[in-house]
This record gives C-alpha cells, sequence and structure tokens, in this order.
C-alpha cells in the first residue's frame, strides 16, 4: 500500500468519513453525511494520482 494513501485514509477517518474496502482493493470513502463517495486506488502509480486523489477528497470535505 502507498504510504502517501494510508495516511489520506486515516486522516480521513479521523474526521468522521467511513472508509471500506472493495473486492477490487479499492478504498470506498463515503462523506460524514453519507450522501458523496469516491473510489480511492490502494497502489496509485507515480506522484500525480496522489495529488488528484488528495484533491478529490477535499472536494468530498476532507481537511488534508
Amino acid at each position: 500500500m502507498n504510504k502517501d494513501v494510508q495516511r489520506m485514509i486515516r486522516a480521513i477517518q479521523r474526521q468522521g468519513f467511513t472508509v471500506r474496502v472493495s473486492g477490487s482493493g479499492h478504498y470506498l470513502c463515503t462523506s460524514p453525511d453519507g450522501t458523496r463517495r469516491v473510489s480511492v486506488p490502494s497502489t496509485p502509480r507515480g506522484a500525480r494520482p496522489v495529488t488528484g486523489i488528495r484533491g478529490t477528497l477535499r472536494r468530498l470535505g476532507a481537511q488534508l
């Protein structure tokens, strides 16, 4: 697992997001109010996808 993704997942869980692992190994992150959901790969390839994941989680309301 990518360490950056692991840190982001822990940070959003502390903020009240629900995170579960799908059958494909992706993380399914649900906002605290339960209205928005996003799939995050557990092993992104390179730095650019990690930046994109961070932006996606911020748009969901996460403070990263």
